[in-house]
Parts: structure tokens; sequence; C-alpha cells
């Protein structure tokens, strides 16, 4: 039996049934199709469709098995030890080396790993916010300090500290926005290469652009609020006599 992702590669608009094909694992034995199954998940849920070959027990005895038990009620892992028992009186030498519920394995395969995923890309996210805000902070600084005599002498033919302000804060806006541009464009890059790996990946949440995005600048604003703030309380007598 084969999946539909297997008959779409290699007999794509016919059916593949009684068709047959020949499989390389030491034998070289060849074998009839005899039906075709709906596309799976086989190793993790992001996958895109994979083309998938199904063998009977008789056919190709594998060395582990695993066996599905549906039970009623919600105290499935209560019967582990009964499981364990049967298995143990149809064959004495089959072990049973994991047993757990669907539940526990669904979170094992699938949602695990991405949950470890988004905290890490998340405490990297924080970090990153963090060093933009030190990094501003020192470099508007640094501006307003090289600027001191410029300042003062705005200052001294009548500048009032509100248009100073404004005019240290212009400059941290446009390296802000300069930033977040730069930033928003390398994560439509990195959205389309998280496609590429995650095919049923969302593509574009604009949602999460139009939160993001005022937050991030407001943040920086704020990192160049306080430097600005004490350039437009610089006294230009003091600040021309340092010069």
């Amino acid at each position: 039996m084969i999946n539909q992702a297997l008959a779409d590669r290699y007999w794509s608009g016919a059916s593949p049934i009684g068709k047959r094909i020949q499989v390389r694992d030491g034998t070289a034995r060849g074998l009839e199709i005899v039906g075709v199954a709906a596309n799976s998940k086989y190793n993790w849920v992001g996958e895109s469709a994979t083309p998938f070959l199904y063998l009977a027990q008789a056919q190709t005895p594998a060395p582990r098995a695993t066996l599905l038990v549906a039970v009623e009620g919600n105290n499935a892992t209560a019967l582990a030890g009964s499981i364990r028992q049967a298995i143990r009186e149809l064959d004495r030498n089959m072990p049973a080396s994991v047993v757990g519920t669907m539940e526990e394995f669904y979170y094992g395969s699938a949602v695990a790993a991405i949950a470890q995923f988004v905290r890490i890309v998340g405490g990297l996210g924080v970090i990153g916010v963090v060093l933009a805000m030190v990094g501003l902070y020192g470099l508007v600084s640094y501006t307003a300090r090289r600027r001191t005599r410029e300042i003062a002498v705005r200052m001294a033919v009548g500048a009032q500290p509100r248009s100073i302000l404004q005019m240290i804060l212009r400059h941290g806006l446009l390296l802000a926005g300069s930033g977040t541009v730069l930033g928003v464009i390398g994560s439509l890059a990195a959205g389309r290469l998280l496609g590429a790996l995650i095919p049923n990946a969302q593509r574009i949440d604009v949602g999460t652009y139009l939160l993001v995005v005022p937050t991030l600048v407001m943040i920086t604003m704020v990192a160049a609020l306080i430097p600005a703030w004490r350039a437009a309380r610089v006294d230009p007598l003091v600040a021309l006599r340092m010069e």
C-alpha cells in the first residue's frame, strides 16, 4: 500500500492499483500495489507530504512495532500494567519498552519541540530588545555630548529646551525607524526561510507586525528620551565654559 503523495509522484492522473514496484531491500523483489492511503505525518507535524510505502508485517518483519490500544474513559495510564501482562502472555520474550498515552506521544512529537523553540526565540528576542535599548541610549547620549557646544549656542540665542528635546528625540527616532525597517525586512526574509522549512507555517501575520513594531518604536524612544532630556537641561554658560 502506498500513500497519495507517492501515487501522485509516479502515477499522476492514473490509478496505481495493480501496478508493480521494485523494492531494493536486499531481495530485489517486486510488489503489487493494492491500495492508496491518505497522506499523513511520519516524522514531524510540520513536514510536507512525503511519499511513503506501507508493507505488511508478514512481508517485512520489523525489529520493533507499535501497538495501539483503544480504551474507554480518561484513565488510560492505569491500563499500562494490564497491557504489559497481556504482551507477556502472548510472548514472554517480547519486551514492552515504552507505554504512554496518545496525548503524551502527541505532546512529545508535535508540541514540546515547538514550545521549546518558541521559548528560546522569545528569550533571544528579549535579550535583543534590551541590547538595542542600551545601544540606542549610549549612541544618543554620545551624540548629545558631542553636540553640547551646538546645544549651548542654540540655547544662548533663544532656543527653548523643548526644541532641543525635539531635536535629540528626532535623531533617536531616525535611528529607531531605520532599525525597525531593516528588522521588518529581515523578519520577512526569515519568514520565507521558515516557510520553506515548515510548509504548514503561516506566512505573514499582519497583526503581529501591527503590535510588535509600534511597541519596539516606543521602547527605543524611551531609551532616547533620557539623554534628550539631559541635553535639554544643559546650562549654556556652563557648557560654553567647558568647551
